[in-house]
């Protein structure tokens, strides 16, 4: 049996990125988040630690192991993501700025291989349908291909950027608050469940 190969994730470099901004703050925060959304962590449970560490940060609320813990719990997810011990191991986590931001990149550049696995697999599924017209299944397979460069984590960069830069919430004038989207390999051949992904049963 051919063995299934694991998408392209850098877990270290996740688990860095969340302790450093646990130990570093609104700082760090506001460098990665620049660029960086809970849909580039490949574990769920570090996309949820990390969403909440977004929304305190658009609120203007300080991030730290206390305040996450705080908002994990009043949104029933404590539990879910490894309760406060895992926080805390998160939290011993110790690097420079400079690092998880370079980490952090790591992990996007690591989502951007996965979306364009997902739209390769998605395109394959269409030319080995029965009749399919060679014309019209390359056309979509470019379209599929193509879509990785305009993701909606990355149309959405140029106005967080935009509104960070001049002190306004990204929520204001009503904006929906942000919740976690399905994952872009969920229907791909790389289909994960949630204990899966989080290494850890619930």
């Amino acid at each position: 049996m051919k063995e299934q190969k694991q998408p392209p994730c850098d877990l270290a470099a996740e688990q860095g990125v969340l302790g450093g901004i646990l130990n570093h703050g609104a700082e760090v925060m506001a460098a990665v988040s620049s660029f960086l959304e809970c849909e580039d962590f490949f574990d769920r449970c570090h996309a949820t630690v990390y969403l909440a560490m977004d929304q305190l940060f658009d609120h203007g609320e300080p991030i730290d192991e206390i305040t996450v813990t705080s908002y994990l719990r009043d949104q029933g997810k404590l539990k879910e993501i490894g309760g406060e011990t895992f926080l805390a191991e998160l939290a011993d986590t110790v690097l420079g700025p400079a690092h998880v931001e370079h980490y952090a990149l790591l992990v996007r550049k690591k989502a951007e291989l996965r979306r364009i696995a997902a739209a390769a697999a998605q395109a394959r599924s269409i030319a080995l349908n029965p009749g399919m017209d060679p014309d019209v299944a390359l056309a979509e397979a470019e379209k599929l291909i193509f879509s990785c460069r305009a993701t909606p984590t990355s149309r959405s960069l140029s106005c967080r950027k935009s509104s960070r830069r001049s002190g306004t919430n990204s929520r204001s004038g009503g904006e929906r608050e942000k919740t976690l989207m399905p994952w872009p390999w969920a229907s791909g051949p790389w289909t994960i469940s949630l204990t899966e992904a989080c290494g850890r049963g619930i």
